[in-house]
């Protein structure tokens, strides 16, 4: 995988703003707090990658939304809760 780029912090909301963003690779880094349920905006998104951090909480079940979601990639953090079962209707998702 890339290298970590050696972020902290939360994953602000705004991300839901970059609706044209196609791959969001933010793996093994130092990222804390929740995933943030705007990435569901993210309609075009195919690759999400935030294995290796501190996230914490849930899954948002607002995944559902990203109807191009090929790759997710969520282990390594510290999630609680079951996978939404709307993730089941992404008919083209690989679960890594």
């Amino acid at each position: 995988g890339a290298p970590s780029q050696g972020l902290s912090g939360v994953l602000a909301p705004s991300i839901g703003n970059l609706t044209n963003i196609q791959t969001v690779l933010l793996q093994d880094n130092n990222i804390s707090g929740n995933i943030p349920s705007e990435i569901g905006k993210l309609s075009k998104l195919q690759n999400l990658d935030l294995s290796n951090n501190n996230f914490c909480g849930q899954i948002p079940t607002t995944f559902s939304h990203l109807k191009n979601l090929e790759f997710l990639r969520l282990t390594g953090n510290n999630l609680s809760g079951e996978i939404p079962a709307s993730l089941a209707n992404l008919t083209d998702l690989h679960l890594m």
